[in-house]
């Protein structure tokens, strides 16, 4: 079933990742119940987030998300992995992040990949693997 679908909004600037907001479909039943969680810069807030560090390392800590009542995260580099296995392919320096959640008082490790982005998310017992990644024009 879905929960939850999110368009987010990124850009990139001298090699750092910002955050620019994100809409929200929150689902109930496999209909949307509402869009809890939506912000964007211009509207919820002035200035975009630091998603990703340019030269990220171990102990980097930074607000992705610090939209007040709506989202608010906290990230730390716990950790820059040589490789990691995931759906198949071995990724190389991947990125260890712990994200705090505040509102929802939940901890997630988030791992990254160079040129790919988002590969694994660890919450508890739960994993989430990225199956395959497509590229435009593929």
């Amino acid at each position: 079933k879905i929960h939850e679908v999110a368009r987010n909004y990124f850009a990139q600037k001298d090699g750092a990742v910002w955050y620019f907001g994100e809409d929200v479909d929150n689902y109930k039943d496999g209909k949307v119940d509402n869009h809890d969680g939506s912000w964007r810069v211009g509207k919820e807030v002035k200035e975009p987030f630091l998603f990703m560090p340019a030269e990220p390392k171990k102990g980097d800590k930074f607000r992705p998300e610090d939209v007040k009542g709506v989202a608010e995260d906290e990230a730390e580099i716990l950790d820059i992995l040589e490789s990691l296995e995931v759906g198949g392919t071995t990724y190389r320096d991947v990125l260890k992040i712990k994200l705090t959640i505040i509102i929802d008082k939940e901890v997630k490790l988030k791992y990254y990949a160079r040129g790919v982005g988002f590969i694994r998310e660890e919450e508890g017992d739960k994993i989430l693997d990225l199956k395959k990644v497509v590229r435009k024009g593929t």
